[in-house]
Order: C-alpha cells, then sequence, then structure tokens
C-alpha cells in the first residue's frame, strides 16, 4: 500500500508540474498585442493554393518558382487571403518585394479587411513599408474598422513608421474608429515617444473621439502620466 501510495504521488506531482509549466506556455502564447489579434509569426495558410503556401513558410525561392511558371501575384486563397497579405503578416519583406516586382496589387485586402500597409504598419516592418510605398500602396487606406496605417503605428508605437507616413502625405489628425487621432491612439497606450513627435508636428491636442473623450482624459484613464504631463504642456485640457 505504500508504494501504491508513493507511486501515485510521484505521478500527481509529475502532473501538477507539467500542468504548470503548460499553463505559462499557453499565458505566453495569448499575450495581447497592442491593435489585438497573435504575432505574425503565428499566422498560417492551411489552403490548397500552392503560391500562397510557399509565402507563409517565407520559402522566396519556391515564390519566384510559381510565379515564373504563371500563378498569379493576385491569386486568393481561403478568407480572401492573398500572398501580399500573408507575406506581410509574415514579416518576409523580401517575398513583399518579389511579389510586388510581379505585378501584385499594393492595395489588396484580405478577408479581414487588412491590406499589407495596415499590417506592417502594425507590427513594425519598416522596411516594408519603404517598400510598399515606393510602389504606390495609398498611403490613406484602411482597414475595415476605418484605421490607416498611421493610426495602427500610433496605437502600436511604432514612431519611425509614423514618421514615415506623415512625410509622404499621411493627415496627422485623421480619423480611425470611433473618430481616434493618432494622437489619441498613442496616448491610450502610453506610447511617449510617439506622443511627443505627433506633437511636435503640430497634431491637435484637444480633439474629442466619438464619446467626447480628449487626449488627456485618454492617457489618465489607462494610467500614463508622463504622457499626460506632456499633453498638459502642449494646452491640454
Amino acid at each position: 500500500m505504500a508504494v501504491i501510495t508513493m507511486c501515485l504521488s510521484k505521478n500527481f506531482y509529475l502532473f501538477l508540474a507539467a500542468f504548470i509549466l503548460c499553463s505559462g506556455l499557453i499565458a505566453a502564447a495569448s499575450e495581447k498585442f497592442p491593435y489585438g489579434g497573435s504575432s505574425a509569426r503565428e499566422f498560417t495558410y492551411t489552403g490548397e493554393n500552392p503560391l500562397l503556401a510557399a509565402v507563409t513558410k517565407g520559402d522566396a525561392d519556391t515564390v519566384k518558382s510559381f510565379l515564373e511558371k504563371g500563378i498569379s501575384a493576385n491569386s486568393r486563397g481561403e478568407n480572401d487571403a492573398t500572398p501580399l497579405t500573408i507575406a506581410a503578416y509574415g514579416g518576409h519583406t523580401g517575398i513583399v518585394k518579389l511579389l510586388l516586382e510581379n505585378d501584385a496589387s499594393p492595395n489588396q485586402r484580405d478577408g479581414n479587411g487588412s491590406t499589407a500597409l495596415t499590417i506592417a504598419a502594425r507590427y513594425g516592418y519598416t522596411d516594408m513599408v519603404k517598400i510598399l510605398l515606393a510602389h504606390g500602396i495609398s498611403v490613406h487606406i484602411r482597414d475595415t474598422k476605418g484605421n490607416s496605417a498611421l493610426i495602427i503605428a500610433s496605437l502600436s508605437g511604432y514612431t519611425d513608421i509614423v514618421k514615415l507616413l506623415l512625410s509622404r502625405g499621411a493627415v496627422i489628425d485623421s480619423r480611425g474608429e470611433n473618430d481616434i487621432t493618432p494622437l489619441m491612439a498613442a496616448s491610450e497606450h502610453g506610447h511617449l515617444d510617439t506622443v511627443k513627435f505627433l506633437l511636435s508636428k503640430g497634431a491637435r491636442v484637444n480633439s474629442e473621439n466619438s464619446s467626447g473623450q480628449r487626449a488627456l482624459y485618454i492617457a489618465l484613464e489607462n494610467k500614463h502620466p508622463e504622457v499626460a504631463e506632456l499633453l498638459k504642456k502642449a494646452g491640454a485640457k
């Protein structure tokens, strides 16, 4: 009986240790990103389009081979996925360039309403943003929530991309989902450098969203005192 009890106890503690480890892994995997969703690297394509499957794997040589065989760079897969948006999700900048050089439409949206530019802005792929802009993607293009790449980059705190988009004609006080501005978006998530840059470029500090909230209120509500202090110095009320 003592032997059986000892074995059960040992198995129990092994199970408990495994449970704790797995719980930690699950928590890490479900970590939230600034603009929602999961890590770009977790995106996969499971449909039957061979070009899209190769793009998902980041296999540039196979992608090039399929394009040379005549598979369209604008072909669609499940959920209206496109080679360009899948490449953007995966951070495959070289493949994005390859697709654009083979007549991929830069402004195409996938089934989630995302474009390569809004995806690149979300994950901070600065070089990819440069390539997309060089190939004619509209800096004003929005996702289905109504957010432009500028608002998404501000939400995520990628100041270099904010600078790049503004230099290419993005409107600094443009509106997005719930009438938010880039300044409100950056203030909500406590991105001090992004807020500082937007203010230096003349962002309106006392604009209101659809709920009548201003950037200062949003910063305070989300417990970002340094951002709030910066906004106050700029005349926020």
